[in-house]
């Protein structure tokens, strides 16, 4: 009698271990398997931020509307939205069309940021950038006068997300969403709003 008991508790023990190590394994596999998943996920963002990056320097109509903002001192004229999307010469993309372009993808880089797809080490790449867009006074010019036009339809903004870092990063004074500011003379009225 008192063998069997000795004998039913060993092989509860080797149970109990035989669970054990079942348990163990599975957690240490699950680590390993988060651990991989973790690291190729990092790895796909990290080449979907380069790929942004890049896009900054190869994409022509980017790289030449920084050009302008960062260079050319008064672009953003009245004639400006009546530049149409190209030249009528040579079919060469017009500043407005460059600078939308441009406006529009730092934009879609702010709602990446913003809605924390791309992190704020990811976000580093493209602050100087976006700092030097929004803290440019034509550009700010141009903003201004989109953002309240889009507002007289009660729509968003095409530059929306870039608006909104801007805000939430003091880069644009209360002013900015004032629509009565164009009559102080802080702001040029171009548009019908």
């Amino acid at each position: 009698m008192q063998a069997n008991m000795v004998t039913r508790v060993s092989i509860e023990l080797v149970q109990i271990i035989s669970i054990f190590f079942g348990v163990a394994s599975g957690l240490i596999g699950g680590i390993i398997t988060y651990r991989r998943w973790s690291k190729s996920l990092s790895l796909k963002r990290a080449d979907y931020v380069h790929e942004l990056c890049n896009r900054i320097r190869t994409n022509k109509l980017i790289s030449d509307a920084i050009y302008i903002i960062d260079y050319s001192s008064n672009w953003y004229t009245r004639d400006f939205h009546s530049s149409g999307l190209s030249d009528k010469d040579d079919e060469t993309p017009s500043i407005e069309a460059k600078i939308d372009y441009a406006l529009t993808y730092f934009s879609y880089i702010c709602y990446l940021y913003l809605k924390q797809i791309i992190f704020e080490e990811d976000f580093v790449f493209f602050k100087y950038h976006i700092h030097r867009i929004c803290q440019n006074k034509q550009v700010i010019n141009y903003l201004y006068n989109i953002y309240h036009f889009s507002d007289k339809f009660n729509l968003e903004c095409s530059f929306h997300y870039l608006i909104e870092y801007a805000k939430n990063n003091r880069l644009l004074d209360l002013d900015f969403f004032d629509k009565e500011s164009c009559t102080t003379g802080k702001y040029p009225q171009y548009l019908n709003f």
